[in-house]
């Protein structure tokens, strides 16, 4: 037996359906604890599912996968065609459960890198298909919100002052002194 199919064979025992069972089993268990002991059920009696509610609910969804399917056209893009759709689908959704269960700084960066080598595309590229790809995300950001902006207006940037969980924020302290600042700048 070569050293391929003993890593192949050993990769199916990781991977077996009892594990992956096992796993699920154990995650569904601490979310429904999770969600027994934080949210009422008070509060989701108040909840009224409504016409708007569903189509609101099925328009997030809908939106996630229409992201998500501009993001594999991405990656297609970005590797030259060298990641077949399949590929692209399962890396893309393997970077983004990465990116939700590791800290914003590094983790979704470093398992796409992985992610992209398992699927034989160089370092050197897959370095850049990720920094490119925090760039574009980026740049929908800084092009976006001025977009709203100009359609909402400033004021969905308002904040209220008057309540005290606000008023002790550090935060919006901080603001307040820039505030203070700026204006005793301009009298100078």
């Amino acid at each position: 037996m070569s050293k391929a199919e003993i890593s192949n064979q050993s990769g199916r025992n990781i991977l077996s359906i009892r594990r992956v069972l096992i796993s699920v089993l154990i995650s569904v268990v601490a979310a429904a604890y999770i969600f027994k002991s934080s949210v009422s059920l008070e509060a989701i009696s108040k909840v009224k599912i409504s016409t708007s509610f569903i189509l609101i609910l099925l328009g997030a969804i809908v939106t996630c996968f229409i992201r998500d399917a501009a993001y594999v056209w991405r990656l297609r893009i970005l590797t030259q065609g060298q990641l077949s759709i399949r590929a692209a689908i399962r890396t893309v959704i393997l970077w983004e459960f990465a990116s939700a269960v590791t800290p914003g700084a590094f983790g979704g960066s470093i398992a796409a890198l992985y992610l992209l080598g398992k699927e034989k595309i160089s370092l050197g590229k897959s370095s850049a298909i990720v920094l490119i790809t925090a760039f574009l995300d980026e740049l929908i950001y800084l092009i976006s919100i001025p977009i709203l902006v100009i359609f909402v207006g400033s004021k969905m940037f308002a904040i209220d002052f008057s309540c005290p969980e606000i008023q002790s924020m550090n935060a919006i302290t901080m603001f307040k002194n820039v505030d203070i600042y700026r204006d005793w700048e301009t009298e100078l």
